[in-house]
């Protein structure tokens, strides 16, 4: 098993290197438009949001929230609709090190968390799609659907305590490095992946699908560049982020590194989200 994952990763890097040297102008072109488009859509929202995951966690957020709602999974579904990724990705980190949930549970909670920033939502459904609105309803009722399925499988921990915290002092210190951190590695692997998006070259739908599958930003930026009906493009972009782009699935992944996370949970859950809204296309 492991000298085929060896033979894929030298695979992946000999393309990678090909890709580079052959469409070197494109490319380059490519990364540059990703820079900005991430630097003007995605940065704004993604800062504000990490801040404030790391603020309520701060000021012990989750265990007063346990006062008024006693369901675990219940509370970190609304936290996930109120901050979206990857601020929900640091709320399970953060159990997950405070030994409040298990790998088992993390596993489950990362099929019905990994909502995207309300924000970017609203931005997407409304600035490209007329009655945008509708899809958002659609976007969110999935998420509620895999929330029921999921729950009960999901251990109930009693916070019972709050958080430790230190000084406010170390904590601002730590918080903004760390955030850019984060938000750099999140940018490197959005380009990453626009290399191969860079690959894709026509504006269609089914171009703005496979780019947004591969990286949600481009995908929904080619969308809103493109003359189809709103129905059709919000469809395709319902498709995107239900999905969340392999872009997003490897952020996911490498934040949790550390964890024995099991995600054939999680691919289920993506793979019904780009099912159910393809046979309604058909219609």
């Amino acid at each position: 098993m492991n000298n085929k994952k060896i033979i894929l990763s030298n695979f992946i890097i000999l393309i990678f290197i090909l890709i580079i040297f052959i469409r070197k102008d494109i490319l380059f072109d490519n990364i540059y438009k990703t820079f900005i488009i991430f630097w003007k859509n995605s940065f704004p929202p993604l800062f504000i949001s990490i801040i404030i995951s790391n603020i309520l966690i701060f000021y012990n957020f989750p265990y007063y929230l346990s006062l008024f709602i006693k369901n675990y999974s219940l509370r970190m579904f609304i936290l996930s609709i109120a901050m979206g990724f990857p601020s929900n990705t640091i709320l399970i980190k953060n159990d997950l090190i405070k030994k409040i949930i298990n790998e088992k549970d993390a596993s489950l909670l990362i099929c019905f968390t990994t909502i995207t920033s309300p924000l970017y939502i609203i931005f997407t459904f409304t600035k490209i799609i007329k009655n945008g609105f509708i899809f958002i309803f659609l976007y969110y009722s999935f998420y509620f659907i895999i929330f029921l399925i999921c729950y009960r499988k999901i251990s109930n921990p009693n916070l019972n305590k709050k958080y430790n915290k230190g000084s406010i002092k170390d904590f601002i210190n730590n918080m903004i490095p760390n955030t850019m951190i984060m938000l750099l590695n999140i940018l490197s692997i959005i380009m990453f992946f626009s290399i191969f998006t860079s690959l894709i070259t026509s504006n269609s739908l089914l171009s703005g699908l496979l780019k947004g599958l591969i990286e949600f930003t481009s995908g929904i930026n080619s969308l809103s560049l493109i003359n189809y009906s709103s129905n059709k493009k919000g469809i395709i972009a319902l498709i995107i982020l239900l999905f969340n782009s392999l872009s997003i699935h490897l952020q996911l992944s490498y934040q949790l590194k550390d964890y024995n996370i099991n995600y054939k949970y999680f691919y289920r859950s993506k793979l019904i989200g780009v099912i159910v809204p393809s046979i309604k296309r058909k219609d």
